[in-house]
């Protein structure tokens, strides 16, 4: 329909390639109550109807049959206010608002591949407020900037991933707050979809949390990790794993401060066990390694050997005295040599309280081999007894003795 001399009644325009084309078919329009006929340019308010099939140079309809229709209110030669439009080369749908012949205002678009927009559009793309549903089952409420999402806005993924916060040009960006498949959730700073910056991952259940530093998606920098045992980890990170200094400190009552590396003590640290007893020195892959010093206390042991109040001083290899070292033990004795695996082996002098010494060799803690044993000389007595030969198994088989 038409008023003041515009299209009044039914009729249809042909279009090539979307363009008026100077021709009209089976139609009928009245201006000032006068029939028309041939060409005449379009102008005024109303509402109408116009389809186009894709035409060929000489105005026949295209091979495809494609279909470009219109339905809905006109203004001046143009679409305008409510209309419903399909595309059939696009293979797109819309219905909603038009102003000046352009998708604008309140609508609902319909993609070839099945996506959905719901909302404010502005010149043919969403922007504003919108609703977007994929056809995969992905759905997006929020704000929308050229056709992405863009400010604050609640992305539902299919697979049961939710993420409200902020998004610059279609990625998660700033802010904002994200609950895994899983059951984990996360929330904290964001760039290009991944967590970066301050933020805080709580696990399915409650089992462990984090809070700190975050980069590219993976824990990096400074922060807290609390295991599901009770364990709490204070301290470096990098590459999602405890690489530098930090503090450990086990719900058994452990605590070890000093270096780290994937995930393991290394470098130089200390470890304090409830007892009392406490190493420090060099660690490599979880384990005393290099030099360092152990004191015992309580009745700790090594390698099955009962210990009160030791003290070691040396070198370690996979948390065990070994190397060259010193042992002392709480009723005065020490000993200092080579060690093998906590055990007393190659050359060494043990000595003990009241002044009696061993030097010689060692085997698996035993006197083993050439050595000599040393005697206080008695009370009154201007020399002692001096024993020199062979040992096995700490029983002398003496070569000379004086």
């Amino acid at each position: 329909m038409w008023h003041a001399g515009h299209r009044s009644g039914v009729g249809a325009v042909l279009r090539r390639s979307r363009a008026p084309i100077e021709q009209h078919a089976s139609a009928v329009y009245t201006s000032k109550k006068q029939p028309l006929s041939g060409v005449r340019r379009d102008s005024g308010v109303g509402t109408g109807a116009s389809a186009a099939a894709d035409a060929t140079a000489d105005g026949a309809p295209g091979s495809d049959g494609a279909l470009y229709a219109y339905v809905g209110g006109f203004a001046y030669g143009a679409r305008d206010g409510a209309g419903v439009m399909v595309d059939g080369v696009k293979g797109e749908s819309y219905e909603g608002e038009f102003r000046e012949g352009r998708v604008t205002g309140v609508g609902r678009l319909t993609c070839a591949n099945g996506d959905v927009w719901e909302g404010a559009f502005e010149r043919g793309a969403p922007r504003g407020l919108v609703f977007f549903a994929r056809k995969n089952g992905d759905e997006y409420f929020g704000h929308v900037q050229e056709g992405r999402a863009h400010g604050i806005g609640v992305l539902a993924l299919a697979r049961g991933e939710t993420y409200r916060g902020e998004f610059v040009r279609d990625r998660r960006c700033g802010r904002g707050a994200c609950i895994y498949p899983d059951g984990a959730r996360y929330c904290g700073g964001w760039l290009r979809d991944q967590p970066h910056g301050f933020g805080v991952l709580l696990l399915a259940a409650g089992a462990s949390h984090y809070v700190g530093q975050w980069r590219r998606g993976v824990k990096h920098g400074y922060g807290r990790y609390v295991f599901r045992c009770g364990d709490v980890y204070d301290g470096d990170f990098a590459d999602d794993k405890a690489r530098g200094t930090g503090v450990y400190s086990a719900e058994t009552g452990e605590i070890y401060c000093g270096g780290w590396r994937d995930n393991r003590r290394s470098g130089k640290g200390e470890l304090t066990w409830p007892s009392g007893a406490r190493y420090e020195g060099a660690w490599l892959n979880g384990l005393p390694h290099g030099s360092g010093t152990m004191r015992y206390a309580n009745g700790e042991h090594y390698a099955g050997e009962p210990y009160s109040g030791v003290r070691y001083e040396g070198a370690w290899l996979s948390g065990l005295p070994h190397g060259s070292g010193t042992m002392r033990y709480a009723n005065g004795e020490h000993c200092a040599g080579e060690f093998a695996f906590a055990r007393r082996h190659g050359r060494g002098r043990h000595t003990w309280p009241d002044g009696v010494y061993y030097d010689g060799g060692f085997a698996d803690g035993m006197a083993q081999g050439e050595g000599e044993l040393v005697c206080r000389p008695p009370a009154g007595w201007e020399w002692g007894h001096r024993y020199r030969g062979l040992w096995h198994q700490n029983r002398s088989a003496p070569a000379s003795c004086s």
